[in-house]
């Protein structure tokens, strides 16, 4: 997700973890200050592989180098738990 918002040429991202009291990890929260317009999350998660990535090499305004190309990075947020909002 931190991936993915350096590629939306977000500037601040936040990683907010919480801890329980075993230590195990409850919630992880990453938050940017770009966003996503809901309407647009359909095109960017409502299928599996192929990415605007893969026809691009760098983000457009800010040219960053672009991390992933297959559209499956978006999956891996469903690795440490079973919701993603």
């Amino acid at each position: 997700m931190i991936w993915n918002a350096l590629a939306a040429e977000a500037c601040n991202i936040v990683v907010d973890v919480d801890v329980n009291e075993l230590g195990g990890v409850e919630y992880v929260s990453v938050d940017d200050d770009h966003g996503m317009p809901h309407a647009s999350c359909d095109d960017y998660f409502g299928r599996l592989g192929g990415s605007w990535k893969s026809i691009v090499k760098v983000s457009p305004e800010l040219r960053r180098g672009l991390h992933g190309r297959s559209g499956q990075g978006r999956l891996q947020a469903f690795a440490p738990g079973e919701q993603i909002r």
